[in-house]
């Protein structure tokens, strides 16, 4: 969330509840069910209500019960949303603050039902890179050992089983125990509130097409919550900053917040395009056009679909480059392996075979 001072865009600190995460499919799956209650009529309160009582999470299901019973007081959502930092990011809060006030809270949970759910569906390709990484590492693992226990055995004269357990034990084990800690403390950072910042600023540089669909997302969030608050008739200053705290990548939420801080009320949307620094030059000229002819909300509908275009096409780009990914790790893993096996057999049978001929 986006604080600077005490707003309509930047409220008071919540008092922070800290939970079990929840998975991007199971806000996918309440934010969806949000927004088919509110769009059949039921208040906010009773959509809640019905909706906690049917999740299985249970750290969702109390964060439900209390917004349930918050709303029905009269307090925002955004507001009892925002205690939960490990269930609802930054820009979910954000996004439900604008939805509010632009009086849009239905499409808005469609949205974030949209964005976790896509996100969930990268995760699913992100499992296919994992598992072959694994199985490879795995599999380099056991062509470590079993070359070893086979030069073993072949000088003993032994059992290759027990040397093959004795090295697994002695020399893979605590490798792989290293390793293990390793991955957990990198899920770790990945998931704290500490690294949010450092991460969201690396994933817009990241390759494999990472970088351009978080890029395109971030201003096609940021450019749908401002067309929506700009069609609602809220002033220009207070719809961006709430559009700002809406979008999905933190570092470009931080930029186009600050292009709209101080005493801006009187500026047109386009200064803070040209201020901001993430749009292209043409985006200013289409705003200014559209402030002197009054047709702001039908330019922002123009650029939507640019943006959408764009994070359309950012998002085939990431699926490509997972696997590209995936087949770049199974070469890597399956290539050490061969490596491996023909260096340590090839290039040491001749030598100790004639070892073995020449002995006594």
């Amino acid at each position: 969330m986006i604080v600077t001072k005490k707003s309509a865009t930047a409220p008071d600190a919540p008092q922070v509840r800290r939970t079990r995460a929840a998975s991007d499919r199971e806000l996918g799956n309440l934010f969806k069910q949000l927004a088919s209650l509110l769009r059949a009529g039921v208040s906010p309160a009773d959509a809640h209500e019905r909706v906690g009582s049917r999740i299985r999470h249970r750290a969702l299901r109390e964060a439900c019960a209390e917004i349930a019973k918050a709303t029905a007081e009269g307090k925002p959502t955004s507001e009892m949303m925002a205690r939960y930092v490990d269930l609802f990011p930054p820009h979910a809060v954000g996004m439900v603050r604008a939805a509010e006030y632009g009086g849009f809270l239905p499409e808005g949970y469609e949205l974030l039902s949209q964005q976790f759910n896509d996100r969930a569906s990268m995760n699913a390709w992100f499992y296919f890179v994992r598992w072959i990484s694994y199985q490879g590492l795995i599999g380099i693992a056991i062509v470590v050992a079993a070359m070893s226990a086979f030069w073993k055995a072949f000088h003993a004269g032994g059992n290759f089983i027990g040397f093959f357990v004795q090295d697994l034990v002695s020399r893979t084990l605590p490798i792989v125990l290293v390793l293990a800690v390793f991955i957990l403390l990198v899920r770790f950072l990945l998931h704290s509130h500490v690294t949010l910042t450092l991460r969201h600023r690396l994933i817009l540089r990241a390759p494999y097409g990472f970088g351009a669909r978080a890029r395109a997302e971030a201003l096609h969030v940021f450019l749908w919550t401002l067309r929506n608050l700009a069609h609602s008739g809220i002033p220009p200053k207070t719809a961006w900053q709430l559009a700002a705290a809406a979008t999905p990548n933190y570092d470009y939420a931080r930029r186009l917040y600050a292009a709209a801080e101080g005493p801006r009320e009187a500026e047109p949307i386009s200064e803070f395009v040209v201020r901001s620094e993430l749009f292209d030059a043409d985006y200013a000229d289409m705003l200014n056009i559209a402030q002197q002819t009054g047709d702001v909300p039908g330019t922002l509908d123009r650029m939507l679909e640019i943006t959408g275009e764009e994070y359309a096409a950012g998002k085939s780009k990431v699926r490509f480059g997972l696997g590209s990914l995936g087949c770049l790790m199974m070469a890597l893993t399956g290539g050490a392996m061969l490596i491996y096996f023909f260096w340590q057999y090839y290039g040491r049978v001749f030598e100790e075979v004639d070892k073995y001929m020449n002995s006594p």
